[in-house]
């Protein structure tokens, strides 16, 4: 499989929208970004972009338009120093597909997977970085921050990225109620996410949009006189 696609879980089907035929694909960085589609680069501030989204609302028909934010939050420190940032640092991908469809991942057989582990956080050095995180904490430089490491592993049957996506999900208690991945040719990445978080989703009826949000963090009982 070499095309690009971006597939989404559906578990309320219990099946999975998968879009494809790729017609736009934009990778920005802090003061440029490089069409995907026939390589040229196109100077701009990400900040534009930015203010691209923030125009949009519920009620606008983006369909089959995908949208990767390789950030967590724009206000503060990005937004303050993007400046400072290295202009080779990716921060967002913004796709737009010609098909979408709804299809189920069958699983093809292959075996037991086989993964090599290639680099990952040792134990004193994961110590060392918690034992700075409740010093940052202390100190008041924050409230909140996400401790985490990049782990690389090597899957040794060489799968496509779709067909790794087959065996991951291929059993429906391996999914994550907001499971999606999208692949990229021409970068050759697979951008996967398993997560059972809802930062938020949009729900439509005959005549009203829904927003619900379902955070994992910060999420507190609802009160009646809050």
């Amino acid at each position: 499989m070499s095309d690009s696609f971006s597939i989404f879980y559906l578990r309320n089907s219990n099946q999975f929208l998968k879009l494809d035929g790729l017609i736009k694909a934009r990778l920005f960085y802090s003061d440029h970004y490089i069409d995907l589609i026939n390589g040229e680069k196109t100077q701009t501030n990400f900040k534009s972009f930015v203010h691209e989204l923030e125009q949009i609302q519920v009620r606008h028909n983006i369909d089959r338009r995908v949208i990767h934010l390789f950030f967590e939050s724009w206000k503060g420190f990005l937004h303050d120093k993007l400046d400072q940032l290295s202009r080779f640092i990716p921060l967002a991908l913004d796709l737009e597909y010609e098909r979408d469809e709804v299809v189920d991942l069958d699983s093809e057989s292959y075996g037991q997977l086989e993964i090599s582990s290639l680099e990952h956080v040792g134990r004193e050095d994961y110590q060392r970085m918690f034992d700075e995180t409740q010093e940052a904490l202390l100190r008041g430089d924050c409230y909140q921050l996400n401790l985490t490491a990049q782990f690389f592993f090597k899957i040794n049957q060489g799968l496509d990225s779709e067909s790794l996506l087959r065996y991951l999900w291929s059993k429906t208690p391996l999914r994550a109620p907001y499971a999606h991945a999208t692949y990229i040719h021409t970068l050759n990445r697979t951008f996967f996410s398993n997560s059972p978080e809802c930062l938020f989703q949009v729900r439509k009826t005959q005549d009203k949009f829904y927003v619900d949000t379902m955070p994992i963090k910060g999420t507190m009982a609802y009160q009646e006189d809050a």
